[in-house]
């Protein structure tokens, strides 16, 4: 009778808690959690939307058990960070190749280059070497025969977010350079001005300055 009651008393039922998204250090020194179930780690994975060392999913999620029961996690190893490979001088289609093996989106830009024969790689641009985020899209930079100049038209990006104007000018085959200044009219991270007019042609790889909005000054 006497390990009747005290088995009763040592399986007594619980709510499972919601673990997704606390962080498997602060879960396991919670003894409310661990004093009534089981813990095991199943084996973490990568997730770009989830911070190294936090919960992606627990099996079971919901739900009431008696103590001492299972709960499986999924803990996050954050974002997987691959390294873009050297792909100078080899043929697109081989450059692609590595750059999609390597787990990288590509996107081809051709360029005259007296010194690349064409077809081949000029360079990359995040360039080789660099570590970057899994997914994220490499430029690749083709060598043509053509050694005409090429003329793109500059898009009008003040007012845009830095990211978006970025973007948007390096799609036109600009190259970039990033001003920061104070200003109490613009918007901090928007675009105040840029260093060439917007619907001006100019040849591409051409370089513009955008001078972009940290807010109001201090002083």
């Amino acid at each position: 009778g006497m390990y009747g009651v005290v088995n009763a008393f040592n399986s007594r039922l619980v709510d499972i808690p919601t673990l997704v998204g606390r962080s498997i250090d602060e879960v396991m020194e919670d003894s409310e959690i661990t004093d009534n179930f089981v813990i095991e780690q199943a084996t973490p994975q990568y997730d770009a939307a989830v911070e190294e060392g936090y919960i992606i999913s627990q099996d079971p999620e919901t739900g009431t058990y008696e103590s001492g029961r299972t709960i499986t996690v999924v803990v996050s190893l954050g974002v997987k960070m691959v390294t873009v490979p050297d792909v100078t001088s080899k043929t697109q289609e081989i450059a692609l190749l590595e750059l999609k093996q390597s787990d990288l989106k590509t996107e081809v830009v051709t360029e005259f280059s007296s010194d690349v024969e064409p077809g081949h790689v000029i360079r990359t641009s995040p360039e080789f070497g660099a570590s970057v985020a899994s997914g994220s899209t490499v430029r690749v930079y083709v060598s043509v025969e053509s050694n005409e100049t090429k003329m793109v038209k500059v898009p009008d990006v003040e007012g845009d977010t830095q990211a978006s104007a970025s973007r948007e000018l390096e799609n036109a085959g600009l190259v970039v350079i990033i001003m920061e200044t104070s200003s109490d009219d613009v918007e901090a991270g928007r675009v105040i001005s840029q260093s060439i007019e917007g619907l001006s042609e100019v040849e591409s790889g051409t370089e513009i300055t955008l001078y972009v909005s940290t807010g109001p000054s201090e002083e």
